[in-house]
Parts: structure tokens; sequence; C-alpha cells
């Protein structure tokens, strides 16, 4: 079943009212963006792109999942969401917070990365990578040393005079084979949907809930051959290698979006410190973690 009754909260620096509950901080209002359960439309009119599982034109994103439900996604303000009959509250949920609401951030003239990140004594460290890079399990392990979490899956950023990560959701998501890797086992873990071996790890009082500026971007990159090991980016390398962390970049380009999302990427990579992190599948998070620390304390 769906949540019967709205929730006022905050994610991103934004004010939400959503029918559903987002393990989100609770916020009080007036709202800035809704969240709505209701009736979406099968199709937009005159999409400027029209695929298999989206639609979108300049300021609308529309998102269909068989079984699971559509997402529109208009304005930068409101994200209507129509389950299907048999869908599960917590999928539901878990897709929301995927592309409609990258398609959300998007519209709002942030900048969302694919990456989870941490907060240091130097400002926010971000890890960027593709699914299954390990940037969720990576920032876990930053946290059981003492690091504050500011996101996870989709990272955040505000672009122009300043550049900063805004605090997502309180939790951190993390595959079977991580929760044994980093010895969770016993703690408070919840099944992220039915189906799968992923689970939501509560973060409580070691979630950051400030925005914080960019020390350093790492993107990583999984090897079966390359050794362990940091290497600063420049130039195009740099600006190729962010412009490839965005979220699904190609939601931006849908809605027309696509030279201000070079814009700020240009701009993101002139200014923050990034490198690439080779990550062979033989290391532990364990032995990453004690490289990135000596790299963003030097």
């Amino acid at each position: 079943m769906l949540d019967a009754a709205p929730y006022y909260c905050s994610a991103f620096g934004i004010k939400i009212l959503s029918d559903l509950d987002l393990g989100a901080i609770p916020a009080g209002e007036p709202p800035e963006v809704i969240f709505r359960v209701g009736t979406v439309p099968s199709a937009l009119e005159q999409p400027l792109f029209s695929g298999v599982l989206f639609q979108a034109r300049p300021g609308s994103f529309l998102l269909k999942l068989d079984n699971i439900g559509r997402y529109l996604v208009t304005g930068g303000n409101q994200i209507d969401i129509e389950p299907a009959v048999s869908a599960h509250a917590a999928t539901v949920r878990l897709f929301l917070l995927g592309s409609p609401l990258a398609a959300l951030l998007y519209q709002r003239d942030l900048l969302p990365l694919h990456a989870s990140a941490v907060l240091t004594p130097k400002g926010a460290v971000i890890l960027a990578g593709a699914s299954g890079s390990g940037k969720s399990t990576l920032a876990a392990a930053l946290h059981l040393r003492g690091y504050p979490v500011l996101s996870d899956e989709i990272c955040a950023v505000t672009v122009g005079e300043s550049f900063s990560v805004l605090p997502a959701f309180p939790s951190l998501m993390l595959w079977e084979d991580a929760v044994e890797a980093l010895d969770l086992t016993g703690q408070q873990l919840k099944r992220v949907r039915p189906g799968i071996q992923k689970f939501s790890l509560p973060l409580r009082d070691s979630f950051y809930r400030t925005p914080a500026p960019i020390h350093r971007i790492y993107v990583i990159e999984s090897s079966f051959h390359a050794d362990l090991d940091v290497t600063p980016l420049t130039g195009l390398f740099k600006i190729r290698a962010l412009a490839n962390a965005g979220y699904h970049p190609n939601i931006a380009r849908s809605m027309n979006l696509r030279e201000r999302y070079f814009a700020q990427m240009t701009a993101l990579g002139a200014t923050v410190s990034a490198a690439l992190l080779s990550r062979p599948e033989r290391v532990s998070p364990s032995q990453v973690a004690d490289l990135l620390e000596k790299d963003f304390a030097a």
C-alpha cells in the first residue's frame, strides 16, 4: 500500500510536500516542490524526445515503467506519480528517487551527478562513477571512519559563484556483498525493494545536513587489470570524465538543456580538483579508503 498522509520534508535544499514517505529530513511548510500521487498521461504532447521508457520536452519529463508506474516531472516544482496496480510502495519510491528526481534537479538548474559524497575537514569529497563501480560502498567505508555522508546515488551540485554539494537523504544503499565486506550485517538494514539483495543503511546523526563546498571529485573506474591508484585529471580529459559522471545526461539533453549541462560541467571542471580512481576488483573497500584518505588529506 502507498502512504496515506502527506509528508513535509527537505532534500537537496528543497522543501518538499510528498504523498510518499521519502525518508528525508522533516521540514515545515510552505513547500517548494510537490510529489503527488494521481493520474499521469501516457504520453506528452509534442515531445522533443520520445523513446521506449521516457518522453521529454522543455520543462517536462515523462517516465513510463511497466508494472511500476508513470512519473511526470514538470516545471521544476512538481512530480506526479501514477503507480501500477500491482506495484509495491517501496519500488515506486525507489524509482521516483532515480531519473524523475534527476529530471527535477535539472529543471531547477542544479547539476545532478551519479555519485555519493562525504564530508572531510577540507570540504565535500564526491565519489562518482557508473552503476556497480563501488560509490556507495566506498562512501560507507569512509562513513565508518567518521566522515559524515552528504548524498548517495544522486549528488546535486550548485554551480555558480560557488560549487557545493547539497545534502540529500540520510541513508546509503548497499548490495549484500558490500554489507558483508563492511561487516554491517548487525545494523538496522531495510531492503530497498522486494526481490533484490540491496539494503538501506540509516545514517541518523552521521548525516551532514548543511551544503558543503567541494574539495575534490573522484571518478571511479573499475578494472580487472589496473593497480589501485589515483591520477589527477586535467584539461579535456577532466571535462570528459566529469561530463560522463552526470546522472543520465540524456535526461538533460532530452529537455533541451544540453548546452547548459556542458556549460555547468565546464565551469565545474575549471574550478574543482578532480582525479581518476582506478579500482581493481580484487582490492577491499578498506584498502581503497586508505588510499583516498591519504590523497584528500594531502
